[in-house]
């Protein structure tokens, strides 16, 4: 077995030999930049490629630098996927902060490259990225618990998050206000203990009546006796109601824009028909003051005023269906506005004429019966003037032709 071993080692080292010997040959056909004999570090040598070699690369021995690879014997630095080659280092151009989206685009101090190629504020732990500024919430009175919340004037941040007011010396936080006691009438030697209208605090905490100038102290209260009017030139002279005192200590009426005083009493110049314009000046019965200051018909619903009198059209004559529009001679307004031939009792309307059919020839005891010629219309009888009396009426002789009639309009002698 030995024996079979060392057999194949010679044959080996003859192979190389040979290898060797071709290689070169190679070389000095002036091949030398496609191949090269190189030795390793036991001293042994090998054939390779110089073109491609990491660690012949261009000539026997020439190791390239880590993160290079050997390109037609050069070394040539070689990144990744997803890094960038920036002055021969390969970079993350998303979270290098020295080439951020760009190579040499380095952010400025206290800010990263924030994984999309953009440089960002980056703030320590405990405080937060407010408008491009770090800051601690629980104690900047300018981002008091959150970004933009701005405490009030005197007012701090707690350490919590919290605007709070902080009174200096001598005052003392009264429902969030910093105040005096000795001197503060809301709080006048305590919180919440107002001084009564008038008084003051007098500095010790104690509240006093203090009337300024021109104010004098009625039943413990300073009022302007000019003015006042419940005090009105004196202590308890009220003015009445509707009075003012008038800055002279006078009570005095006092009428609201618009109104004006006529003999003690506020009026509307433009509406009041008693002072219709001016005071004392009354508007006629049946008229108003129309808003203006000008005396005018009022008509009430249903009537209309024509010619400055109250009519209405449904029934006057005068005016029927229209101002102006006169009904003619024996004519009336119908009461719907239109004019109407009217008959007095005992006529009858026959064709737009009043008629007595008991009389009338033309329309004898009915519209349109007219009597023969020479004939006389009695009773509504058409009747020959012979049987008439001297007197035109009926001969009494010839009575029995006759009957009596007691109903109707035609009551009388009629013939049978």
């Amino acid at each position: 077995m030995a024996f079979r071993i060392i057999l194949w080692l010679a044959a080996f080292v003859l192979v190389c030999q040979q290898a060797v010997a071709q290689q070169y040959e190679e070389i000095e056909l002036g091949d030398r930049e496609v191949t090269a004999v190189c030795r390793d570090d036991c001293g042994g040598t090998y054939c390779t490629d110089t073109r491609f070699d990491y660690y012949n690369c261009g000539a026997c021995g020439n190791q390239c630098p880590p993160g290079h690879r050997c390109y037609y014997g050069i070394c040539y630095l070689t990144c990744q996927p997803g890094r960038t080659n920036c002055s021969g280092q390969c970079v993350d151009l998303m979270t290098d902060r020295y080439n951020c989206g760009a190579c040499g685009l380095e952010c400025a101090p206290g800010k990263i490259c924030d994984g999309t190629g953009e440089c960002d504020l980056s703030c320590q732990t405990g405080f937060v990225n407010c408008s491009g500024q770090c800051v601690d919430l629980s104690n900047n009175r300018h981002h008091c618990g959150a970004c933009g919340l701005d405490c009030p004037p005197g007012e701090v941040c707690n350490g919590m998050g919290e605007c709070t007011l902080t009174c200096q010396i001598g005052l003392t936080n009264c429902g969030g206000v910093c105040v005096d006691l000795n001197r503060d009438r809301e709080n006048c030697g305590a919180c919440s203990a107002p001084c009564w209208a008038g008084g003051i605090c007098d500095g010790t905490g104690e509240c006093e009546l203090n009337c300024q100038v021109g104010l004098t102290e009625c039943n413990y209260w300073c009022v302007n006796l000019l003015t006042d009017r419940n005090n009105c030139g004196a202590c308890g002279a009220a003015c009445a109601p509707g009075e003012i005192c008038n800055g002279a200590g006078q009570c005095s009426l006092s009428c609201q824009p618009g109104l004006n005083n006529c003999g003690g009493v506020c009026v509307d110049l433009d509406r009041d028909r008693d002072n219709c314009g001016a005071c004392r000046t009354r508007c006629p019965a049946g008229e108003v003051c129309d808003g203006n200051g000008n005396c005018a018909l009022s008509c009430q619903p249903g009537l209309t005023d024509c010619d400055g009198v109250c009519v209405d059209t449904g029934w006057d004559r005068r005016h029927c269906g229209a101002c102006g529009n006169a009904c003619g001679e024996g004519e009336v307004c119908s009461g719907a506005g239109s004019c109407e031939l009217s008959c007095q009792p005992g006529l009858i309307r026959c064709g737009g004429t009043c008629v007595s059919l008991a009389t009338d020839r033309a329309n004898c005891g009915a519209c349109g019966n007219a009597c023969a010629l020479g004939a006389v219309c009695r009773n509504g009888e058409c009747l020959d003037p012979g049987d008439l009396d001297e007197d035109g009426d009926v001969d009494l002789y010839d009575f029995s032709r006759f009957t009596l009639n007691f109903n109707g309009p035609l009551a009388g002698v009629v013939e049978p």
